[in-house]
This record gives structure tokens, sequence and C-alpha cells, in this order.
């Protein structure tokens, strides 16, 4: 008798096939332990950021406008050594603005220091890039940019050019370079468009 009522009771739940459908599955019968290791990032279609995947590659939407991106400079030794860090495009009418954070280390020593980068590269308007520092904590970060690089060289008002973000290391030093703007940010190694900025690979040399 017991075991026709469980049968009875396993016809609510089992259809023809002999699968358990949905409705047939208690709310807290499925743990993580019933669950296949990639059955949620499959369906996910990305591994989420954890302790054991702590490493993001690509640009950081931090909102719908405003992007990131991270170099690492150092291993260089003894030598001092001069890394490429982005390339900024900027045209005089266009919009955008470019944050530089510098994490920079020496053995136990440490420094901060914040920089906006200001200025356009319209080789009608009279083109210029120029550093300002905000902030800055212990060892100061020597950034610098390069002369402005022409793309475009008409006299007109498409003409146009961009410059490369630098980072010039003493020896033995080392530094976490971020870089938050609001101009397009392209994938490494891409060509600037106007009013867009490149991230270069860790540990570039200009």
């Amino acid at each position: 008798m017991g075991k026709a009522r469980d049968l009875a009771k396993l016809g609510g739940t089992v259809n023809s096939s002999g699968e358990v459908p949905t409705a047939g599955i208690a709310n807290t019968a499925v743990t993580a332990a019933k669950l296949h290791t990639t059955a949620v990032t499959d369906k996910l279609g990305y591994t989420p950021v954890n302790s054991q995947n702590p490493s993001v590659t690509g640009r950081t939407a931090q909102n719908s406008n405003l992007f990131a991106g991270t170099v690492f400079t150092g291993g260089h030794g003894n030598m001092t050594k001069t890394f490429n860090i982005a390339k900024i495009a900027s045209h005089y009418w266009g919009s955008g603005g470019v944050i530089v954070e510098v994490f920079r280390q020496y053995y136990s020593g440490f420094g901060y220091a914040k920089y906006r980068v200001d200025g356009h590269g319209a080789t009608m308007y009279g083109p210029g890039f120029s550093i300002t520092q905000i902030l800055s904590s212990g060892s100061t970060s020597p950034l610098s940019l390069s002369s402005i690089i022409i793309v475009n060289p008409s006299s007109g008002s498409d003409g146009w050019g961009y410059v490369n973000l630098r980072i010039t290391e003493s020896p033995y030093y080392q530094s976490v370079v971020r870089v938050t703007s609001s101009l397009e940010m392209l994938s490494e190694g891409s060509a600037n468009t106007l009013n867009s900025i490149v991230m270069y690979p860790n540990s570039t040399g200009a």
C-alpha cells in the first residue's frame, strides 16, 4: 500500500518521458553540490571577478561614458627607462577628459600622485596638451607628453594629431598607472580616431 502511494506521488512529478519537470523540484532541493562546476558561468557567458579570477582585461565601464585602463611598469633593473602609457587624441571641439593616477613604489617606499591631461591636437586651432598635478603624496611621478604626432596633416578644420602619455622610471622604481577618461577608449594596438584614447600594453618602452 505504501509503495502504491509513493508511485502515485511520483506520477505528479515525473512526466511520460521519465523526466522531472521544474514544478516537481523543491526550491531547496538544488544545492551547490548538485550543480555542474560550469553550470552558472555557462549561462552567464562570462566568469565573474573573484579571488580566484581577479584579473580584468580590456576596458572597464564605470558608467556609460567613463572608461579606465591600467598599465604596470617595472622590470628594467638598474637602468632608467621611459614607458608609454596611452595615446590621447582630442579635437578642439571634442569632448572628454583624462585623469591619471600613479601608484609608485621603490622597495619599501611608496608614493601616490594624481594628474589631469588637458588640450587638443587640432592643427588649425593651435594644438597643445599639458599635464597638471592635482594631488601628490610621497614620491612624485615623472609623467610627460610626447610632441604631437600628426595623423591628418590637413591645414583645415579636419587636421589633427595625438600625444603619447609617458612615465620615466628611475632604476628599480615601478608603478601602477591608472587612466580614467571620458574619451572613447579603443582596444590596445588600435589606431586613434578623433576624441579617443588607446592604452599601451604593460611595460612598453617608449
